[in-house]
């Protein structure tokens, strides 16, 4: 609950927590506080839209405001207390200072959204009327897909983890880094 709550505040979006289910822009349902329950989809209903995409992608962090540190390692410095990171390894490790502290990361990210919202409202008004709409359903009306996505949670006051780096990566920004594991 707090990852989706955070994630809402921060971008205005609904994250998906488990992030499996694959929604698309058209799916209905409802919303139990963060969280979106899939009920169907515009298209049992009979009900005709038309998808845009975004043309470029776009790269989302976040990190807990006061439950999250991140410091990065360059080859040959000293490493930290508390590292696992050697002298020659480069790499970064995140501390977190608090229960529940999140980090999300999602590389590449393109939006898919209704273009007709007039022509839809129109639509799901037809429908209520004929009884084949729950004044608690909503749409989804715009989706964010990523290329990649990693998210960490802690689940203590003091958790730690330390990411090697394996090649010649820039640490302009966490979005810029491969995190996948080997």
């Amino acid at each position: 609950e707090q990852y989706t709550h955070e994630l809402r505040n921060k971008f205005g979006y609904l994250a998906t927590w488990i992030p499996t289910p694959k929604l698309k822009v058209g799916d209905i349902g409802i919303l139990k506080k963060d969280r979106f329950e899939y009920r169907g989809n515009l298209g049992l209903l009979g009900i005709e839209f038309s998808v845009r995409k975004s043309e470029q992608g776009l790269d989302l962090e976040y990190s807990s405001k006061k439950g999250v540190e991140i410091s990065f390692k360059a080859a040959g410095d000293i490493p930290a207390a508390g590292q696992l990171l050697s002298k020659i390894d480069a790499g970064f490790s995140v501390k977190f200072k608090q229960a529940n502290a999140t980090i999300f990361i999602a590389q590449n990210c393109i939006n898919e959204y209704i273009e007709d919202f007039e022509g839809l409202g129109k639509s799901i008004v037809e429908k209520y009327k004929e009884g084949r709409w729950e004044k608690d359903f909503v749409v989804i009306s715009e989706v964010v897909n990523a290329d990649s996505t990693t998210i960490l949670i802690s689940n203590s006051s003091d958790a730690r983890a330390d990411f090697k780096l394996t090649s010649k990566q820039s640490l302009n920004s966490l979005a810029s880094l491969d995190l996948s594991a080997d």
